[in-house]
């Protein structure tokens, strides 16, 4: 009787084990799904952060067309800030949705003190 409890305690927990894993790859799955689908949209800007740069040196958009905004803390915790206007992201902040109206070139700088490289941390949006 002992070993048939055993045994039926041991295929419960490994039932109720096999649904958690099973339900873990579906969200990864479906999120994974959603930023590919997020990535292939041509309206949308990700800028990745990670210890000390951005992995662009320059971004470019067009005026006059809306854009969402996108950042990607690879390593860190880093923000977004686009000097001389009100594109600011970082924190819970990590999508904006932002029109550049006239052509010009813009400072990309990192708004969050992330450690000693943080000052070098630049690049340049390029509004065409």
């Amino acid at each position: 009787m002992y070993k048939w409890s055993l045994f039926a305690w041991f295929v419960v927990a490994s039932v109720v084990g096999l649904v958690v894993m099973g339900v873990q790859l579906v969200d990864q799955y479906e999120k994974k799904k959603q930023e590919e689908a997020v990535a292939a949209d041509p309206n949308v800007v990700t800028i990745t952060a990670s210890n000390f740069q951005f992995d662009k040196p320059e971004y470019r958009v067009k005026a006059g067309q809306s854009y969402k905004f996108r950042l990607v803390n690879a390593q860190g915790n880093h923000g977004v800030e686009v000097v001389g206007t009100d594109l600011k992201l970082g924190g819970t902040q990590t999508m904006a949705e932002f029109k550049f109206d006239a052509p010009g070139t813009y400072d990309l700088i990192c708004n969050i003190p992330c450690g000693t490289g943080h000052v070098n941390m630049k690049a340049k949006l390029i509004v065409e």
